[in-house]
């Protein structure tokens, strides 16, 4: 009888067994089958709408994260994104009007008076716009995503006021970052709210080419003629990273208080590694997502915002952030 009862516990327990295994099976096999459903639905699914992005013809990490921000933003939404590249002179902005996209997403190098007028062109074509940090001026409006350069100002004037006694600092612009180059008005106001009683002289102001390299002579020549600098701004990150890999090479290191540019590990591993006493961080990625972001609701509900500030981050050697 007890051999009876030890038995039908046995059996009772492998039947129960074997049945917790097929309830979990077939858990996982309507799991995997819901997911592969919605792949192939994704896959076959029509897209919304058709966006066209122009970025500059350059590898550089700063507009790889900005594209990966978009395409993100498009496979959330399922939006087609068609990516064009454009040179130093945004020639290819011509053909713009004529792809059949439903908006156009553009960062432009070029501010000239053709480039206003293509996007004069765009706008008069009916196709939304949008560009990218670079708020280029133009008869038509169109949404402008970017950064407050005024705060930016605001935000470096007030660290040299509170870290220096006497101010006299020289600003590195870029034609590579030509956002920032052209509201550097803005940014030089925001500067001197915050420090001017300790600017003993007018902000003094250099531009540099895209040439990567070009960084270190223009900065030495203008400290051979001014000795006084005892601080450089820079707003572009292939300068920061050149002009800091020249202050390692040559053991200039803490000569200068420099305040840098740029978001790669590679240039935040000068500011750990203290060559540079600060660092402005602008996150690229949220700039192309943003961007597609204001696109898609133009294209679904007609408008959005004129201007979105994306922000920055203010980093400095002893790991504080302020934004």
């Amino acid at each position: 009888m007890r051999k009876l009862t030890f038995k039908k516990i046995v059996l009772f327990l492998i039947i129960t067994l074997l049945s917790v295994c097929a309830v979990y099976s077939l858990s996982m096999s309507l799991s995997f089958v819901l997911k592969l459903s919605k792949q192939l639905y994704s896959q076959t699914e029509t897209p919304k709408f058709h966006i066209a992005i122009y970025l500059p013809e350059t590898t550089r990490s700063f507009f790889s994260s900005m594209l990966q921000g978009a395409e993100d933003l498009c496979k959330e939404e399922n939006i087609a994104l068609s990516v064009h590249k454009l040179d130093e002179n945004s020639s290819q902005l011509f053909a713009a009007p004529y792809i059949s996209a439903d908006g156009i997403v553009i960062y432009s190098f070029s501010d000239t008076k053709e480039t206003a007028e293509i996007l004069d062109t765009i706008a008069e074509s009916s196709i939304p716009l949008v560009l990218i940090d670079h708020a280029i001026p133009t008869n038509k409006p169109h949404t402008h995503i970017g950064v407050n350069n005024f705060e930016l100002g605001c935000f470096i004037g007030e660290y040299l006021y509170n870290n220096q006694n006497i101010i006299e600092p020289l600003i590195v612009y870029s034609e590579k970052s030509p956002g920032m180059y052209a509201e550097r008005e803005l940014i030089e106001m925001g500067i001197k709210s915050t420090a001017e009683s300790k600017l003993t002289k007018s902000i003094l102001c250099a531009v540099t080419t895209q040439n990567m390299l070009d960084a270190e002579e223009i900065v030495s020549t203008l400290l051979n003629t001014n000795p006084d600098i005892n601080t450089i701004i820079f707003t572009n990150e292939d300068d920061t990273i050149a002009y800091a890999k020249m202050l390692v090479e040559q053991n200039k290191v803490g000569t200068h208080k420099i305040i840098g540019f740029g978001s790669s590990n590679a240039v935040k591993d000068y500011l750990e590694k203290e060559v540079l006493d600060a660092l402005i961080s602008v996150d690229s990625y949220q700039l192309g997502y943003q961007a597609l972001q204001s696109m898609f609701e133009i294209c679904q509900i007609g408008y959005t915002s004129s201007y979105v500030n994306t922000g920055f981050a203010f980093l400095k050697k002893n790991n504080e952030t302020e934004d």
